[in-house]
């Protein structure tokens, strides 16, 4: 396929703005949403107040400082929360923006880093946006390949989720930043008692319809460029590729809690099964297929209690059936590489404190 003719595909839905040409999705709501704290969705007790900090006992963890405490702003403001459980709409809306599930509405996406201090953070947030970005993309066309629904031939469906994995950024265009937070926190070691000093960084980003679409599309496109010509996709394909992806960016749902917090030790399960490979790509590659492949096990082991167990994979089909499977922790985790320490790192502490 001439690189004209997709390049001619991208350029029709950007220029639709994806909201129109492609049916969009307003979040779904969280039927299992814990009790509301101050008029808004929440995960067990609030933390205990204090004059100058919020403690929170059980992980001996302590917000020492925070952006606007002299003002006596909260701790933990609500659009955080939001923003921690991927429920990036709604953290727009704790903070006065429109929703994003009319046609042509913005796309609002967040991230979570941590530093040794608040500038730390920042350089770190600077560097790793573009990497939170690609792990959805990446996703988002995975789950598209294994889901039935593209009508490509078995070969070129894994060439491409083989290309997925080698492309670890995107190109961020027209980002703005809506909101930034921090949050100077102490964690004791609960096994040496030492104790540990950093700053989490919460970020919300606003794009608009067309910005987000042309993100997109650049990813898929260095994802095309790399087939081999006997693989490459028509018009029709490409179309419908992109429309899927466009059209799950509308619908992004939020995770509940215990799917976050399942979610972040299936990624830090395979990230150190990784490390601790060595610094060989394909050993390290070896290493997270053969943690995804446990990961899958367990999770079969839950679902059986409900008569739904999942066929046992091995190592090497580990991926494709995780993206297979439509389950948000599984699909994440299947993407991990050494590059998402910091942000594992990161999701691990806000997870603690925030709930």
């Amino acid at each position: 396929m001439k690189k004209s003719v997709v390049y001619g595909t991208i350029a029709v839905i950007v220029l639709c703005g994806f909201a129109a040409c492609a049916g969009s999705a307003k979040p779904a709501g969280d039927a299992n949403a814990p009790p509301a704290r101050n008029g808004r969705a929440s995960a067990g007790p609030p933390p205990v107040q204090g004059e100058d900090n919020v403690e929170i006992s059980a992980d001996k963890s302590t917000i020492r400082d925070w952006m606007g405490r002299a003002a006596k702003a909260p701790a933990i403001p609500a659009w955080i929360q939001s923003l921690a459980l991927q429920n990036y709409d709604q953290a727009a809306i704790d903070l006065g923006q429109p929703g994003s599930g009319a046609a042509g509405a913005p796309i609002y996406r967040g991230l979570i880093i941590s530093g040794p201090d608040v500038r730390g953070a920042q350089m770190r947030a600077d560097m790793d946006f573009a990497r939170t970005l690609a792990k959805e993309l990446q996703t988002q066309i995975n789950n598209y390949m294994a889901a039935g629904s593209a009508a490509l031939p078995d070969g070129t469906k894994e060439l491409i989720r083989e290309m997925t994995q080698t492309k670890s950024e995107v190109t961020v265009s027209g980002a703005r930043l809506l909101s930034e937070f921090w949050q100077t926190v102490s964690t004791a070691d609960g096994v040496t008692g030492r104790t540990r000093t950093e700053t989490a960084l919460y970020r919300l980003y606003r794009f608009e319809a067309g910005d987000w679409a042309a993100i997109t599309a650049g990813y898929v496109q260095k994802i095309l460029d790399q087939l081999p010509s006997s693989n490459r996709l028509n018009e029709r394909e490409v179309n419908d590729m992109l429309q899927n992806m466009l059209q799950n960016s509308r619908a992004h749902e939020s995770l509940t809690l215990e799917q976050r917090r399942q979610q972040i030790a299936a990624e830090e399960k395979v990230l150190n099964a990784q490390l601790e490979a060595g610094k060989s790509e394909t050993q390290q590659r070896l290493a997270g297929q053969q943690a995804l492949a446990q990961i899958y096990a367990d999770r079969d082991v839950a679902v059986a209690k409900e008569g739904t167990a999942r066929t046992q994979v091995q190592a090497e089909s580990a991926e494709r059936a995780a993206y297979a499977s439509g389950d948000p922790v599984l699909s994440y985790a299947a993407t991990v590489t050494p590059r998402d320490a910091a942000l594992i790192n990161a999701a691990k502490l806000a997870a603690r404190i925030l709930f």
